[in-house]
C-alpha cells in the first residue's frame, strides 16, 4: 500500500473506526515519502485521537515521535503543522502552557503572526464541539474570531481553520436543545463566518463526495467561488468559502445556513438561504443531485412558514432528484427525505404525487 491508498482509506474510515485508524496511523510512517506526507498524517492522527476519541495525550505523544521522523529533515511546513497540531491537543486537554510552546514553533514567515494562534483556537474549537463540549469551544472560537480581525486572506490556512470551525459549530449548536439566546447568535455567526462544507483538508477534517445533510455533516473541502449575499447574512457572511472554496462549497454553506435559521427560528432567512442554493446550482447549470438538499431546506423553510403547497412541492422536486442519486456518493439523504417526509406530515405521499 503506498500512502495515498493510506489516508484515502483511513479518511473513509475514521468515522466508524476511530480507534483502527489511529492504530494504523503508526504503522503508515514507513509509507511516508514526499513532502507533506508527514504533515497528512499528523492532521489524521490528531483528528481522530482528539475529536473521535478524546485521547488527546496519545494523540499528542503520536505526533512527538513524527517530529523525529527522518522526512522533517526536508520539510519545514510539515514540522509547523505537527507543532500546531500539537498545540490544540494540548489546549484541549487542559494544558494551555504546553500549548504555548508548540504554537511558539507554528509560526511561519510568510503569515501574519496571529495566524497559528487563530488556527489553534479555531481547531481546537472544532475537536471540543466534536466531543460535546460546546460551551468551551463557543469561547475558543469567539477568541479566533476576535484575533482573526487581520482578515487573513485565501493563502493564510486560518481562513480554511475558521471555515471548518465554523460549520462544526454551527452544527453542534443547532442540536443543542438548553442553546440560549446568546449561543444562537454565536450559531449564526459561526455558520455565516464559514459558509463551509466537507472534505479533506489541514485541520483534519474528512472527504466524503456528498453534501449537507439536516443533520450536518462535519469537516470541510477546498475550492473558491462567490455567491450572492442574501439577506440576514451578515457582514461576517461567506467570507472565507469565497476566497477558498469551490461553487460546490459555497452552495452547500448556504444549505448549512439554511439550517441554521430554522433553528433560530427565522424561516424567512432560511428559505432565503435555501434559494440562494438553488441559484448557484442555476448559474452552474448543475445537474439535479446538487439541488436535493437546497430543495430539502427549501420545503423545510416553506413548511415552518405555514405554506404547504409549496414545501410539498418542493419535497416532490428533492424526491425527484434522490432517484438519481449514488448512496454511496450521498450517504446520507435517503435517510434525510425520509425525515423531510415525516416533518411535512405522515399523511404526505410524495411518491404517489398526492397530498392526502
Amino acid at each position: 500500500m503506498d500512502f495515498d491508498t493510506f489516508l484515502h482509506q483511513g479518511w473513509n474510515d475514521h468515522d466508524t473506526e476511530p480507534d483502527a485508524v489511529f492504530a494504523r496511523c503508526a504503522d503508515a510512517t514507513g509509507l511516508v515519502k514526499q513532502p507533506g506526507q508527514l504533515a497528512a498524517l499528523g492532521i489524521l492522527a490528531a483528528h481522530v485521537s482528539g475529536e473521535h476519541l478524546g485521547r488527546w495525550a496519545d494523540g499528542a505523544a503520536f505526533l512527538r515521535t513524527l517530529l523525529a521522523h527522518p522526512a522533517r529533515e526536508t520539510d519545514d511546513a510539515a514540522v509547523r503543522q505537527l507543532h500546531l497540531s500539537k498545540a490544540a491537543l494540548h489546549l484541549a486537554s487542559g494544558d494551555p502552557e504546553a500549548a504555548e510552546r508548540e504554537l511558539t514553533a507554528a509560526a511561519s514567515p510568510e503569515h501574519d503572526g496571529a495566524s497559528p494562534r487563530v488556527r489553534m483556537l479555531a481547531t481546537t474549537a472544532a475537536a471540543l464541539a466534536g466531543r460535546g463540549r460546546t460551551t468551551e469551544a463557543m469561547a475558543l472560537f469567539a477568541g479566533a474570531l476576535e484575533l482573526a480581525a487581520y482578515d487573513p486572506p485565501a493563502s493564510d490556512p486560518a481562513a480554511r481553520a475558521l471555515a471548518v470551525t465554523g460549520n462544526n459549530l454551527a452544527v453542534e449548536l443547532e442540536q443543542r436543545e438548553d442553546r440560549d439566546a446568546a449561543a444562537t447568535e454565536l450559531m449564526k455567526t459561526a455558520a455565516a463566518t464559514a459558509r463551509t462544507s466537507h472534505g479533506t483538508n489541514d485541520d483534519g477534517s474528512a472527504a466524503t463526495g456528498g453534501d449537507c445533510s439536516m443533520r450536518g455533516r462535519r469537516g470541510w473541502a477546498a475550492g473558491g467561488a462567490v455567491a450572492e449575499r442574501p439577506r440576514g447574512s451578515g457582514p461576517a457572511m461567506g467570507r472565507y468559502w469565497e476566497r477558498v472554496g469551490t461553487w460546490v462549497n459555497v452552495k452547500i454553506a448556504e444549505v448549512r445556513l439554511a439550517h441554521t435559521h430554522l433553528a433560530a427560528g427565522e424561516a424567512d432567512v432560511a428559505l432565503s438561504h435555501a434559494r440562494a442554493a438553488l441559484s448557484i446550482c442555476n448559474v452552474q447549470d448543475a445537474r439535479d443531485a446538487h439541488r436535493f438538499y437546497p430543495w430539502v431546506a427549501e420545503a423545510r423553510a416553506l413548511h415552518a412558514l405555514g405554506k404547504r403547497a409549496p414545501a410539498v412541492a418542493a419535497g416532490r422536486q428533492a424526491e425527484q432528484a434522490l432517484a438519481g442519486m449514488d448512496p454511496s456518493e450521498w450517504p446520507g439523504a435517503r435517510a434525510d427525505y425520509d425525515a423531510l417526509r415525516t416533518a411535512l406530515g405522515t399523511g404526505l405521499d410524495l411518491a404517489a404525487g398526492s397530498d392526502r
